[in-house]
């Protein structure tokens, strides 16, 4: 993760040691569960697979936590499907 302030930049891979990027079918995939919850987050980078996190500075923590749980929430649904 990397980023300033609030805007922040998530790079997602499929293989931790190699740092090969996540395919962007998942990306779009997880991008779509967010969205369905109400958390906008857009793909960007070199190769697709860092989101771009851009919440308004006068975001409140409970909205914050929120955001986030639902973004984790999104990464492990997609995770457990591609599982399968």
């Amino acid at each position: 993760m990397r980023g300033r302030g609030l805007f922040l930049g998530v790079e997602l891979v499929s293989d931790k040691d190699k740092r090969t990027p996540l395919e962007v079918k998942f990306m779009g995939q997880i991008a779509k569960a967010c969205e369905q919850r109400g958390v906008r987050v857009m793909a960007c980078g070199r190769h697709g697979n860092t989101f771009r996190l851009m919440p308004p500075l006068v975001i409140t923590e409970a909205h914050l936590r929120k955001g986030i749980d639902i973004f984790l929430e999104a990464i492990k649904e997609v995770e457990a499907a591609a599982a399968n």
